[in-house]
């Protein structure tokens, strides 16, 4: 038995933030998580393959109930075991896994990004959440202040800004 992340609190509050409009098209995303890439990693005869299957399909799960069926995946791998996964999907949302084993092991586990309509989404460790609503901070080099600017003519309210949650 396994821990689905795709029903986890986390992965429940970004299914909510995915409806909102600034999502209507998921441009891309990107997650890393702290696995190795086998060499042959559709061989099931081997322990590391059949290992790989077994972590990936947390990942793969997120992804599928999240952004959908990808159309075309391309993996490319370095000697040590690190590497990326390309994932293109039909509506032209394009994705990356990146498998890091070699990271160190005091780093979170995995962070998801979620990029969509001048808005994103993180996801770290599968707990905490972060959204980041349109905004602007100015022009760069230009601006006095780090906090949003106008924007599309209006001015920014109080409630702009990122916002975080996370279960307690």
């Amino acid at each position: 038995v396994g821990f689905k992340k795709m029903f986890a609190p986390a992965t429940a509050h970004v299914r909510a933030l995915l409806e909102l409009p600034d999502f209507r098209h998921i441009a891309s995303y990107a997650f890393r998580y702290s696995a190795d890439l086998p060499a042959e990693p559709g061989d099931l005869t081997k322990a590391d393959s059949r290992r790989f299957l077994d972590d990936f399909v947390h990942v793969a799960s997120l992804i599928v109930d999240l952004i959908g069926v990808p159309d075309t995946v391309t993996s490319y791998r370095d000697p040590s075991g690190d590497g990326f996964i390309v994932l293109e999907h039909a509506s032209g949302t394009v994705g990356t896994v990146h498998l890091s084993v070699n990271a160190s092991g005091l780093d979170a586990i995995e962070d998801v990004m979620i990029v969509g309509c001048g808005a994103n989404i993180r996801v770290r460790n599968g707990v905490e959440v972060e959204y980041y609503p349109p905004g602007w901070r100015g022009p760069y080099g230009r601006s006095t202040s780090y906090l949003p600017q106008r924007l599309n003519g209006r001015s920014p309210e109080v409630t702009d800004g990122a916002r975080r949650w996370f279960p307690e």
